[in-house]
């Protein structure tokens, strides 16, 4: 019988997934933000390359201020070997000054969290899912390795209403978010109200470790 196109990518997928079970992120980072700037510059390029450029990169710009203190010329010598330079730097610029204007210069907190608990001795695993219908597309198998099998302990963190996530936190999960509507304010003080914080997360970690 004739495949589909989708069911020969299901099925390739099912087989990568199964062979390539301890495949890792290459980059290189000692924080959430160092992590989040890593990424954003190994768009056209290798792991490896991205290396060899933050290397010198994290020794200069250590907080998203130090992205917006130099001419745009300047951070686009400094990326230039990780390509499509221009297009980075300013992509890199416009996310630092998100950053300090609505988290307080932080990266969000569920990286945060996941250090904490990482620190703590707990394996974590952060899974940034933004199309959840994308995603139901993907093989089984490739679904099951990245959020874990069933009965993995799993925590759905989405600044907006959790409508959707119990498909995938499943039983033994948890939700936090906006469970209401009409609060506004400055962003810590709505993610304070909501929960929407490290000690919020890592606390919500140890209830369901403890069950």
């Amino acid at each position: 019988m004739a495949q589909t196109a989708n069911q020969i990518v299901g099925r390739l997928g099912e087989r990568l997934a199964l062979e390539h079970q301890d495949a890792a992120i290459a980059l290189t980072f000692r924080s959430p933000l160092e992590l989040l700037v890593s990424v954003m510059l190994s768009a056209q390029t290798t792991d490896v390359n991205v290396n060899r450029v933050t290397e010198k990169l994290f020794v200069k710009y250590k907080r998203p201020e130090d992205y917006l203190a130099v001419p745009v010329a300047e951070l686009e010598r400094d990326i230039f070997a990780t390509g499509f330079y221009r297009q980075k730097a300013k992509s890199l610029r416009g996310t630092m000054r998100l950053l300090i204007e609505e988290f307080d210069g932080e990266v969000p907190s569920t990286l945060d969290a996941a250090r904490k608990l990482a620190d703590e001795g707990t394996s974590v695993r952060v899974v940034s899912m933004p199309c959840m219908d994308r995603f139901e597309l993907a093989p089984a198998a490739e679904r099951e390795r990245v959020l874990g099998p069933p009965g993995t302990r799993r925590i759905a963190v989405e600044a907006a209403s959790p409508f959707g996530w119990d498909r995938w936190i499943g039983e033994r999960g948890a939700m936090i978010g906006m469970r209401s509507f009409g609060a506004s304010g400055p962003q810590a003080a709505v993610y304070e109200h909501f929960g929407i914080t490290r000690a919020a997360i890592v606390e919500k970690a140890h209830e369901l470790l403890s069950t």
